[in-house]
């Protein structure tokens, strides 16, 4: 990555003001918002000043952890593209929502980011007839040209990149790290050949720890970009019910397997008295999704 082009300055910037507000995106914008006097391009010789004092730190320690952001953007290999929110290759769908991530690093196909995309998530220990029931679903979302989304994590995420890879399909990978990171790291083979064959996504800057709310807080970057997210198999607990709520929020659709009502759980029930939508087989999901597809589609144009 070039540390010397302006948007990457940018960025560096902004993660470095970042630190003071526990690698939080929305109280980092709050506090830059409020800036009456604050331009990124105004140079460090303005900036470090005047963002120290409205910070209540002193220079030198601004300065150092601004050196320390800087010097961990030089890992980033050359392939990695950093685009801003409001860039033209910034996805459509994410970006209208409130909470979308200033910036995101990317690495392979960009051109997947404005996509058909449909999120298929479920249980990290997947039951075997659930990991089944995933191959044949993304099977056919593949041979239908849409692209399919995942988080890299064990079980039916991990199912999902891997039947859209083995067929010829088009996949995005949502990580919950630095996008120079590997995890879990029995996927980071499934990662690098992503990166090749399709795309990776992180929304996290390589100077911040990983932390535990960062795979949540990428679930709803994982439904901002779909249009529509497919839970194939979740615990009351599990991390998919997470991003079932993002979609809520977000206004995006929510598909369940019908075989899920007959079961104990609970969850499923309550995801559709909130407009969650049920299918019984793949006919109905491609129905379902090309009804939604319209609903987009301007945007994705």
């Amino acid at each position: 990555m070039d540390i010397n082009n302006v948007y990457v300055r940018d960025a560096i910037l902004y993660y470095t003001i970042q630190q003071y507000f526990n690698c939080n995106d929305k109280k980092t914008s709050q506090f830059i918002v409020q800036l009456d006097h604050f331009n990124y391009r105004s140079g460090l010789i303005h900036n470090i000043p005047y963002l120290s004092l409205q910070l209540h730190v002193l220079e030198k320690d601004f300065y150092h952890t601004y050196l320390r952001v800087k010097d961990s953007f030089k890992t980033l290999p050359e392939d990695v593209i950093l685009v801003k929110k409001g860039d033209e290759i910034y996805s459509k769908l994410l970006v209208v929502i409130p909470a979308a991530p200033p910036y995101l690093f990317l690495k392979g196909n960009v051109r997947l980011l404005n996509e058909k995309s449909v999120s298929v998530v479920g249980s990290r220990d997947a039951s075997k007839e659930a990991m089944e029931k995933t191959e044949i679903l993304v099977k056919a979302l593949v041979k239908r040209n849409i692209v399919v989304n995942a988080g890299l994590a064990k079980g039916i995420d991990t199912i999902t990149h891997q039947t859209a890879l083995k067929n010829n399909g088009r996949t995005i990978a949502v990580i919950g790290t630095p996008i120079n990171q590997y995890y879990p790291k029995e996927n980071k083979n499934l990662q690098l050949a992503i990166e090749k064959h399709g795309l990776v996504v992180s929304q996290f800057p390589p100077c911040n720890k990983v932390y535990k709310w960062n795979f949540p807080t990428r679930n709803a970057t994982m439904s901002g970009i779909s249009i529509a997210t497919i839970i194939m198999e979740a615990g009351e607990k599990s991390g998919a019910l997470r991003q079932a709520d993002h979609c809520i929020k977000q206004g995006r659709d929510i598909l369940i397997p019908y075989s899920l009502l007959q079961s104990s759980l609970l969850w499923p029930r309550k995801y559709i008295q909130k407009g969650a939508h049920t299918f019984k087989n793949i006919k109905e999901v491609l129905e379902l999704l090309n009804k939604l597809e319209g609903d987009h589609k301007c945007v994705l144009k």
